[in-house]
Order: C-alpha cells, then structure tokens, then sequence
C-alpha cells in the first residue's frame, strides 16, 4: 500500500497566502491542520502566527471605523475631514503591509524557513505541548 505524507510547510504556506488575502477561516483550517499532524511544534506556532496575521487589519479597520464615527459626531470641518482621509490612508498601508507579509512568510516557508514575521515572530512558539 502506498501511503502519502501530507507537506504540513505546504499547509502552512497555505496559512499565510490565505492570511495575505484576508481568508481567517481558511487559515484556522491549516492551522488545525497542522496542529493535528505534525510532529513539530514550531510549525504549529507559525500557524498561530499566521492565524494572527490574519487578523491584523480586520482588526485595525474596525478600531478606525469606530474612530471615524466618533469623529462624525462633531460638525464637519476641513480637520475632520483630513483626519478622515488619514484613517483611510492607514487602513489602506495596513492592507498593503498585511498582503506583503503574508507573501514573503509564504515564500520563507516554502523554503522551509521560519516566517519571521515582524511584532509576533516567536510568540507562539509554545502554543502547543506535548502532555
């Protein structure tokens, strides 16, 4: 009988593309995936890492809505309205840096290296012990 292992670095590449393009559900997934069949314990934190990143800016989208409706509270001024414009720049920059993370961990892992994504490398790396 021919049994096939499955690529827990190709799930978790999986993770993070799916991170990058904002799919938190797909990236649980992989993440339960890969918690659930693999031996290494490090590949489960990138997981979690992954799961985080995708996160991130739903996140920070939310926090600026409620930031830009607080600010409709007051009467509309040229102020206000730069400040409107300046959360949505951020939540724009925010997408973007989420996007390009989530790629570039997708290309290290691929490689078979860590992800080492910037504010939560390592955070994770104990998510999961072995009782």
């Amino acid at each position: 009988m021919n049994t096939k292992k499955i690529n827990t670095y190709f799930l978790l590449a999986i993770s993070f593309l799916a991170a990058a393009l904002g799919s938190t559900l797909i990236s649980l997934l992989c993440m339960g995936a890969i918690i659930f069949l693999c031996q290494d314990k490090s590949l489960a934190g990138q997981s979690a890492e992954a799961v985080v990143l995708s996160f991130a800016a739903p996140l920070f989208s939310s926090a600026m809505d409620v930031v830009r409706t607080l600010l409709g509270l007051f009467p509309s001024n040229v102020i206000f309205s730069m400040i409107h414009d300046i959360i949505r720049i951020a939540t724009g920059l925010v997408d973007l840096a989420v996007f390009i993370v989530g790629i570039i961990a997708a290309m290290k892992v691929m490689k078979k290296e860590k992800a080492n994504i910037p504010l939560i490398s390592g955070k994770f790396d104990g998510i999961v012990s072995e009782d």
